[in-house]
Order: structure tokens, then C-alpha cells, then sequence
């Protein structure tokens, strides 16, 4: 069971990747919302810092994942140790969310409420 736990997690059950998401529809979206040349190159490194952030935190929790999931399949495994596992595994998580947050707050202060509108629209969003 735990190992069937831990498989869906790390290779591909999380939602936690998110950003990866939105980031590149967003680089598009800036090349055509921003004209300020400056200014957009800055939105799109700090939106490509994002995308390299995810991507990093994406290919540690995939490669321990599949360390964890081998170790805990050939080993017996006390539960202090799988204890410790989990504590890492959140504490990756949450310092990866904490970077993420933080780096959407940079993000959003240096845009104005029209250009965030126009790099992140809202679904459905009808207004015209």
C-alpha cells in the first residue's frame, strides 16, 4: 500500500506542479500584452525562474520518489524510517510552495492589474 501511495505522488499523482502549467501560456501572453521592451524581458525571466524553480523541484521529488519507492520495496522498513521519509517530502514541498508564492508575489508587483489580467486570464472570463 505504501508503496502504491508513493508511486502516485511522485510520478505524476501531485498537484503540486502547477505553475509548469500556466508559465508558458503566460510568456506568450506577455510578448503580446507588454510592449515596453524592458519591461517585458523582466516579466518573462521572472516567469521563466518560475518554470526553472518547478522544473527543479519536479525532478528532485521524481528521483527521491523513485529511490524511496525502491529502498521501501527491497527493505523491510521500521516506521521511524518511513517517518522520516514523509518529514522529507514535506519539507520539500512546502519550501518548494513557499518559493512559489514568493516568487508570484515578485512577479505580481512588478505588474499592473491590467497586465496581470492579460498574462493570467480567468477562464470563462467574459468580460469584453
Amino acid at each position: 500500500m505504501l508503496i502504491a501511495i508513493m508511486t502516485i505522488l511522485f510520478l505524476g499523482g501531485s498537484g503540486v506542479f502547477g505553475p509548469i502549467a500556466f508559465v508558458d501560456e503566460a510568456i506568450d501572453n506577455a510578448r503580446i500584452a507588454i510592449s515596453d521592451d524592458d519591461h517585458r524581458k523582466a516579466t518573462v525571466a521572472e516567469l521563466k525562474a518560475i518554470n526553472k524553480r518547478s522544473k527543479e523541484y519536479m525532478k528532485t521529488v521524481k528521483g527521491l520518489g523513485k529511490d524511496l519507492n525502491s529502498y521501501f520495496s527491497e527493505h523491510e522498513v521500521a516506521n521511524e524510517e518511513i517517518e522520516a521519509a514523509w518529514t522529507s517530502i514535506f519539507e520539500l514541498n512546502d519550501e518548494y510552495s513557499r518559493d512559489i508564492i514568493e516568487m508570484r508575489f515578485e512577479l505580481r508587483d512588478q505588474l499592473s492589474r491590467e497586465e496581470w489580467q492579460a498574462l493570467f486570464p480567468a477562464e470563462g472570463n467574459s468580460e469584453s
